[in-house]
């Protein structure tokens, strides 16, 4: 039922089965029928043969349209055609074509599985989520669909592990802080399941990272990782863990060669592309070389030989790919209180170079102390 206020000018037309178009613009008037408010959007309504609806009325067009007429085409289908004016002498012409459904057109919802309906994958009647029933879509059950079906442990609609649900479906563990389980891709850096400062990763499972002392627009294309929560102080200056690791001969937290008197083992990593440091942008590498001891160090110290071995065969990974790396202490022939008569305090200066594609380099810094107990 059309307010009083409006006035539709209608035309139809008639293709051979009998059926209609009716195809109306509406012209607005104020309450007195006296001044013209302006057209609302011409609109179009199909029409079984006995002038019944067979559908619901629909726009051909935006507002602003006077007057709409149609015609039937050779093909069976209808065209529209309306003009609009604009500036003073600008009036433009438009149409458009309207095929009416044949009873062999089908839709989602209609209970009819027909296969040239894009999309279409079963029947559905019902009009509500099922469990292993074809979707309101008319699409078949699927992981990701946010319906938890038959064989799916959970199902939240999405493929990203980080909201507990996986892509096959599927509970993802390793989510809290402190489980000691890394998911690849969500927010924990590292997970060691502990709360111990300075073993490389912190207790908000977040990288410990050495930058190592290159410049600061650089630093973070590589920096270490030392497994060393005995270390004092922890932090320079900056708040960063130091450059300067030491660790007391035996001390299970820091030294991993199984109780060998007169040596220390450290856990090292190096990582690359790093975002903890806001002067610097991280970028993939190019390359990354261990300059210091130098291969002319290493033939003559066999100690900095197994140095230069270790690093060879574990290039830098990025933070979310850490793969631990060993780096064993010097060990110096010299008498020492505490530690044995063949033995003394032993020292090794890492260096290393990172290479970004552009060409930029991270000069890095590190020295390991392996001190008498």
């Amino acid at each position: 039922m059309l307010p009083a206020t409006d006035v539709p000018l209608a035309t139809l037309a008639r293709d051979a089965l009998g059926r209609w178009l009716v195809v109306f613009a509406t012209a607005r008037y104020d309450v007195n029928h006296t001044q013209l408010q302006g057209y609302l959007a011409p609109r179009a309504r199909p029409l079984a043969a006995d002038l019944t609806p067979s559908e619901p009325s629909f726009d051909l067009a935006a507002p602003g349209v006077g007057q709409v007429v149609s015609a039937l085409l050779p093909s069976g289908s209808f065209v529209n055609a309306w003009t609009t004016a604009g500036a003073p002498g600008d009036t433009r012409g438009y149409a458009n074509v309207v095929s009416l459904c044949t009873p062999d057109v089908h839709v989602c919802g209609d209970g009819v599985l027909d296969p040239a309906l894009r999309g279409v994958r079963c029947r559905r009647r019902q009009q509500r989520h099922d469990l292993d029933a074809c979707r309101t879509s008319c699409m078949l059950p699927s992981c990701g669909d946010g319906v938890a079906d038959g064989g799916e442990a959970c199902d939240d609609g999405t493929v990203t592990p980080c909201d507990g649900c996986d892509a096959s479906c599927q509970p993802v563990a390793g989510l809290t802080c402190g489980d000691g389980i890394v998911v690849a891709g969500c927010a924990d850096q590292c997970d060691d399941g502990n709360a111990v400062v300075g073993d490389g990763c912190a207790p908000m499972c977040t990288l410990e990272r050495v930058p190592g002392g290159g410049s600061a627009t650089t630093d973070c294309l590589s920096e270490w990782i030392v497994t060393n929560p005995s270390n004092l102080p922890l932090v320079d200056g900056h708040g960063r863990m130091r450059r300067t690791q030491r660790c007391v001969d035996d001390d299970p937290a820091c030294d991993f060669d199984g109780g060998m008197t007169g040596a220390c083992t450290f856990h090292l990593q190096v990582c690359a592309n790093n975002g903890d440091l806001t002067a610097c942008t991280p970028t993939a590498l190019a390359g990354w070389d261990l300059t210091k001891p130098s291969s002319k160090q290493a033939a003559r110290h066999p100690e900095l030989a197994a140095v230069r071995t270790a690093w060879s065969a574990s290039p830098p990974r990025s933070p979310a790919r850490r793969s631990p790396t060993r780096a064993r202490g010097a060990r110096r022939r010299r008498a020492a209180p505490g530690i044995g008569p063949q033995y003394g305090t032993g020292k090794v200066s890492l260096a290393a170079t990172a290479t970004a594609p552009s060409g930029l380099r991270d000069k890095d810094g590190l020295k390991l102390i392996c001190a008498p107990h």
